[in-house]
């Protein structure tokens, strides 16, 4: 769920945190690094930008 709202969402990483039931942003991105070796910034950022390139293409 959290890797979706990351690549979906327009929300911040701190409201997707929270989302997904972490106290803190910290907390979330430590799990989330863990789980997929990415951090959530970076995993966050790259989606972001595919979807944008996809939309001009």
């Amino acid at each position: 769920m959290a890797s979706r709202l990351l690549i979906e969402a327009t929300m911040s990483i701190s409201r997707i945190a929270q989302q997904v039931s972490y106290q803190s942003e910290a907390a979330f991105s430590q799990a989330f690094k863990k789980q997929f070796d990415h951090r959530t910034s970076e995993f966050h950022r790259v989606y972001n930008q595919q979807k944008s390139s996809n939309a001009i293409t």
